[in-house]
């Protein structure tokens, strides 16, 4: 039975996209000023979170459209709405190397709005490309440029993604430091995009440190800022976030349908990656109360997913889900022709924490099958790994660099007050 929520769906999706295209469209026919082009483009940034096909074909348009009095702003500017939206169109490769060129662009005229917003679309493309580093640098470049600029929703993103790569690479104490840091600049920003970000780094940090409670308030929190920009993007993140809070300490039925809306909204919205996540996250809930062959059936989809858009992430993880179901339930070849496959993807990503774990799977099936000459080699190669992850963690700039824009922040405020 469709929610209230599910219900208005299907006249809120056509509505939006309807008239976020035909006023795209119809600023295309008149375009005959550089404004009128300039609105255009952040018209179509905002339809990116909830119609990516419009979207991109939009931006594409926009792109062969530039008006010829356009500045190399501007030019930046077009090329990092493309490379988003291919992004959420997991057209990665295209999305790489439209960031790489506005950046370029960017640098050479002093742009320093273009370097930033080219750096999260690197961040976003590195995760899903296996390029582990380039998020790194990409997200403490982006951190390092804004200073000086007053766009809060840009260092909203920044620092979500420095927390969520601090997450990624076992450092959960900075994620939390940062999340916190950036819910304290968002109080003082009166904009649903700015808080929607703090809202998600908190959330996220709270789940992963097993307060389902708190992180389900934060989600649902999120959820509201996330309508209110309106993002059906986010708002299906959200939506994720609090039904999975629901299924572990709260109403499982609710919490089901709250994912299974996520997932609608994502397909609606068409943005594969999302599709793959929201899949991920049902068919892991669905194996937790031992509903498996529905699980599998949500796993092979995401596994596919991965395998068309060649995400090694994407795929590492999913192959490791479903190689549990598998195992547990007694199918052992092909539960180990998946961790094969993860432990030679692992190689691939070249991150020992990655590794470390695809070890262990197989280690784990060695020693089901009697081998344990080759369980013990295995368990061996995971705890070095471990180790070496656990070396591997460095301290960076990037809290620094929070803790200064919170104080900059704070005495912008007094000498406003003061004035």
């Amino acid at each position: 039975m469709l929610s209230n929520s599910q219900r208005k769906y299907p006249k809120f999706i056509v509505g939006l996209s309807l008239l976020l295209t035909g006023l795209c469209l119809s600023a295309m026919a008149h375009a005959d000023t550089l404004e009128a082009w300039r609105e255009s483009t952040i018209r179509t940034r905002i339809l990116a979170e909830n119609d990516v096909p419009g979207a991109l074909q939009e931006a594409q348009r926009l792109q062969a459209n530039i008006p010829p009095d356009a500045t190399p702003v501007d030019k930046a500017r077009v090329l990092n709405l493309l490379s988003r939206i291919e992004s959420y169109a997991a057209l990665t490769e295209q999305s790489a190397q439209h960031a790489k060129l506005a950046f370029a662009i960017a640098s050479q005229n002093g742009d320093k709005v273009g370097q930033i917003e080219a750096d999260l679309n690197v961040a976003w493309n590195a995760v899903n490309q296996s390029h582990i580093d380039e998020v790194v640098a990409a997200a403490v470049h982006a951190m390092t440029m804004l200073d000086g600029v007053d766009r809060p929703d840009l260092l909203a993103e920044a620092m979500l993604r420095t927390s969520m790569t601090y997450r990624r690479i076992g450092q959960f104490d900075e994620s939390i430091t940062m999340s916190m840091r950036q819910m304290e600049i968002a109080k003082r920003t009166p904009s649903p995009r700015v808080l929607m970000f703090a809202l998600q780094g908190l959330a996220v940090s709270y789940d992963q440190g097993g307060d389902k409670e708190k992180a389900h308030e934060y989600f649902l929190l999120m959820l509201e800022q996330a309508r209110a920009i309106p993002s059906r993007f986010f708002e299906a993140e959200a939506l994720i976030g609090a039904g999975e809070a629901e299924m572990q300490h709260g109403d499982v039925v609710k919490g089901e349908n709250m994912i299974r809306e996520a997932l609608a909204l994502y397909r609606a919205i068409g943005a594969p990656f999302q599709i793959a996540h929201a899949a991920f996250s049902l068919g892991f809930q669905l194996h937790e109360r031992h509903r498996d062959a529905e699980a599998l059936r949500l796993l092979n989809e995401t596994v596919g997913i991965y395998e068309r858009y060649n995400n090694m992430i994407g795929l590492w993880w999913n192959l490791n889900e479903r190689g549990d179901i598998l195992q547990e339930s007694g199918h052992l070849a092909e539960a180990q022709a998946d961790a094969e496959r993860s432990y030679a993807l692992a190689k691939k990503i070249k991150l020992a924490i990655y590794i470390s774990g695809s070890a262990q799977r197989l280690s784990a099936i060695a020693a089901v099958h009697g081998d344990y000459r080759q369980a013990w080699q295995y368990g061996r190669e995971a705890a070095e790994m471990k180790a070496k992850s656990d070396q591997e963690k460095s301290r960076s700039r990037m809290l620094e660099l929070a803790q200064r824009y919170e104080t900059d922040s704070k005495q912008r405020q007094i000498n406003e007050l003061t004035l």
